[in-house]
């Protein structure tokens, strides 16, 4: 682990990463408190049904463009479905899901290991604006 071997570490690359409870919206750090204290079949049913691929494609990457989904290369949700074709696969998203929220436990102790070692960083952060056309 990084925080017990904080000089291991040359440099930080991160994508769209959060490490501040302000970045994660309320309902969505509801959502990962119960997804990790209720381990009840319903849950994990419930859990396991975002991981389709209808819910990826509809609820992951077309959630925040619904009147113009065309702004959204298939690309994006073709290569994560990939990774999810078997049962195994999708048990193992549920099971990330359900221990994420030990993620927003140890955020302060992310940004004191930030704040002390100061590691070079690139983050790239990107708002989705960017058209996709598709050629026909």
């Amino acid at each position: 682990m990084l925080l017990n071997n904080p000089n291991k570490l040359d440099a930080l690359i991160v994508q769209n990463g959060n490490a501040y409870l302000e970045g994660l919206t309320l309902p969505r750090q509801a959502f990962f408190k119960a997804a990790n204290e209720d381990k009840s079949q319903a849950q994990s049913d419930k859990i396991y049904s975002f991981t389709s691929n209808k819910a990826i494609i509809n609820k992951q990457y077309l959630r925040d463009v619904q009147s113009n989904p065309e702004v959204m290369s298939p690309d994006s949700w073709t290569h994560d479905l990939h990774f999810l074709q078997t049962k195994s696969d999708r048990v193992i998203q549920v099971q990330l899901l359900q221990d994420y929220y030990n993620n927003l436990l140890d955020y302060p102790k992310w940004q004191a290991y930030l704040r002390k070692y100061q590691p070079a960083t690139l983050i790239v952060w990107v708002k989705t604006t960017l058209r996709y056309s598709r050629r026909r």
